[in-house]
């Protein structure tokens, strides 16, 4: 393979950064295109860093691309993959392993403390690079659907009387002692999910125990037209664990209300008791992908 030209995207315009990202993205899974109008929104809305993202050029022609998204959390910098792609002309050759390896270094240099992908679970080659640059799968990120409206109701919680809620902004969540950081995707932790609310369950004691995040969507007359739903937790320890997890599913997916699209997205996969509960409800498990870390302060 001929000398490769490393940039960062600061270096690149507009119509580079797009074009590196549809040959990119040629073949893959499913349709991956973008305009440049689309791209630069997308750059912004994912927090993609331009100094820490990089492009390969071969001979001028676009070869490859790896975008990061960084943002600081009470003093952590977390780092997230936000697209690896190569041009089919330049595939089988080591290039992906070799861009995703300058974006560790240059992470590390950055004072990141984690590296975080998804990847889809069919993308077998995608999976043994990004595992051979030192990522480890730690769990599996569900999406999921259901068509149609509800006849009864399907989630059924036998305390949910005893419980009360509390709407608000998502950033409530964070202060949850059982708040799912490590196996979330970090397109959907509270500090990415602006135009989302939190749902917070507590006990008759007050005590906070269990939390969802997710978005509702409005027609012109203020009338409910979709949800989708992001975390669905419960804390652990409790033996209630199950009822609190339908308890929440019950007041998000409001299975009495009449034509609304019900969805969820990256809902951890060993999350088992939100995962059943929808399951049997009619949700059909449609896409998986898998969720990868990497520290980089050890």
């Amino acid at each position: 393979m001929n000398a490769i030209e490393i940039r960062t995207m600061s270096q690149c315009t507009v119509d580079e950064i797009t074009a590196l990202w549809n040959v990119g993205f040629q073949h893959y899974l499913y349709d991956m295109t973008r305009t440049p109008f689309a791209m630069l929104n997308s750059l912004g809305k994912e927090y993609i860093h331009p100094e820490l993202s990089i492009a390969a050029f071969i001979d001028g022609v676009p070869a490859g691309f790896v975008n990061v998204g960084i943002r600081v959390i009470e003093g952590r910098i977390l780092a997230w993959n936000g697209g690896t792609g190569v041009n089919p002309a330049f595939r089988g050759r080591g290039l992906s392993k070799q861009l995703v390896t300058e974006i560790i270094r240059r992470l590390k240099a950055f004072g990141a403390e984690s590296f975080t992908l998804e990847v889809n679970a069919k993308n077998d080659p995608g999976i043994r690079s990004y595992s051979s640059c030192g990522l480890t799968i730690v769990d599996g990120l569900f999406t999921m659907r259901r068509k149609g409206d509800y006849e009864g109701h399907p989630f059924r919680s036998k305390r949910a009387a005893s419980y009360r809620f509390h709407q608000g902004a998502a950033d409530l969540v964070s202060r949850l002692p059982f708040y799912c950081s490590e196996h979330s995707s970090w397109t959907t932790q509270w500090f990415n999910l602006e135009s989302h609310q939190s749902l917070i369950v507590y006990d008759r004691m007050g005590n906070a125990i269990g939390y969802a995040l997710f978005r509702q969507q409005f027609n012109e007359r203020g009338g409910q037209v979709s949800v989708n739903l992001n975390h669905c937790e419960a804390d652990s320890s409790r033996e209630d664990h199950p009822d609190i997890i339908l308890a929440l599913l019950e007041k998000v997916m409001t299975p009495e209300a009449a034509g609304i699209d019900r969805n969820v997205t990256y809902l951890r996969a060993s999350n088992k008791a939100a995962v059943e509960a929808l399951l049997a409800a009619g949700f059909e498990n449609y896409n998986e992908e898998k969720l990868m870390v990497m520290r980089l302060d050890k």
